[in-house]
């Protein structure tokens, strides 16, 4: 009977240790699984980090980009508003110059009516200086 106890306790041991490689093995299989998943999350997480990098690098161009729009847009205002002053102090400067030259045409046409009026009492005196 010893021997047989013997027997059925080691075939007992063996079953059990058949049974527990089993489990490790499903275990180990359980393990590589969850390790291969975080490593697909990991992967996952460092793209999308990279991404919102990218996205962060794009945006902060495209803030850079609009600032020098509005520095040219600001630019080419204060150098429209200095072209307008310029004309218009050309336009103001063209009409003195027209204005002053109305004036002289109408101070040479008052001169040559009082020269007329002169040749006329000159000739009116000569007549009268002949009778």
């Amino acid at each position: 009977g010893a021997v047989a106890r013997l027997g059925k306790e080691v075939k007992e041991r063996e079953a059990k240790a058949t049974s527990l490689r089993a489990h490790l093995a499903e275990a180990q299989e359980e393990l590589r699984k969850a390790r291969a998943t975080l490593r697909d999350e990991t992967e996952q997480r460092r793209s999308a980090e990279s991404q919102v990098d990218d996205s962060a690098v794009a945006a902060r161009n495209a803030l850079r980009k609009e600032e020098d729009a509005r520095r040219d847009l600001r630019t080419i205002r204060e150098r429209l508003a200095a072209m307008e002053a310029s004309m218009e102090e050309q336009s103001q400067a063209l009409h003195r110059e027209v204005d002053g030259g109305a004036r002289r045409v109408e101070d040479l046409e008052l001169e040559r009516k009082n020269l007329r009026l002169q040749a006329r009492s000159s000739e009116d005196r000569s007549h009268f200086l002949e009778e």
